[in-house]
Order: C-alpha cells, then structure tokens, then sequence
C-alpha cells in the first residue's frame, strides 16, 4: 500500500483498488486523450510543463500509439509506463487523465490539447532543442489542467 499523507480514506482505497487490478482493467481506464504522449519540460519550480511535441510513434489522427505493445522497448527516453507512483505524482498526468480521475475524481481543468498542431518527434531530436526554442512550443493551457 503506498502512504501519501495527503490521501483521504476513499483516495487510498482507490489506489488499493488499482494495485489489484488486472491489466485489462488498468487499460480499460485510459481515456487515449495523447497527453501522457506529450514532451515535457521541468522546471525549476517544481512544476512539468507540457510542449506541443509528442512521441514520434503516436497517431495525432487517434491520440493512440502505433507501437503501444512494444513502446517500452523501443522508446527508451520519451514512453515511461504509466504506474500508480505516475499517477499519485502531481506533476506528469493531467488531472482529467483516466487513472487521476479514478483516484482524485473528475478535474477541474480538463486537458484539452489541439492536436492539429501537435509534432511528432524522435526523443534524440527533442533532446537537441535550444531553451528558446522549448519556451516557444509550451503548451500554456498546461499550466492549469495538470493541477489537482
């Protein structure tokens, strides 16, 4: 059981919930809104921001990704599995993501990304972009759907 403080009784036994779900169940909770496919950028105050880049593999079209079976092998830097750690951390999903809601119930701020303007993009040729160049493509809506 994970102890985080700050987790009422009925948010705790949401979490215990999803540690014995099946995999088929843990799927069936995504909302394939692409958000969790996004570039993002920490800062130094302790905030994730969201850039209108995405994984080179995800459909833009779909909001799915045309390699999900094998993503954590082939994606070594951009694709992390999404866990229950990632889920509780305020900081890398959105609160209107399927597994947020599950525990922390509907967002106030839903994630609502336009992804006609969204690029595609290898992780090496994300990593090579200049500091400028990554304040230009900072999905600023972002600053208020990923807060719980």
């Amino acid at each position: 059981m994970y102890k985080y403080d700050f987790l009422t009784t009925q948010q705790r036994q949401r979490v215990q919930e999803l540690e014995n779900m099946s995999a088929q169940e843990w799927e069936s909770l995504c909302k394939h809104c692409g958000v969790c496919c996004l570039a993002k950028v920490d800062t130094e105050m302790s905030t994730t921001l969201f850039m209108d880049y995405c994984c080179e593999h995800l459909d833009c079209a779909t909001k799915k990704c045309k390699i999900y079976k094998d993503r954590i092998k082939k994606q070594k830097g951009f694709c992390k599995k999404v866990t229950i750690d990632t889920v509780l951390d305020n900081q890398l999903l959105p609160a209107s993501c399927g597994y947020v809601e599950y525990v922390f119930g509907p967002a106030k701020y839903p994630a609502k990304v336009d992804f006609t303007k969204v690029t595609p993009m290898s992780d090496s040729v994300f990593m090579r972009k200049t500091i400028s160049d990554i304040l230009r493509h900072i999905i600023k809506e972002s600053i208020n759907w990923h807060y719980r």
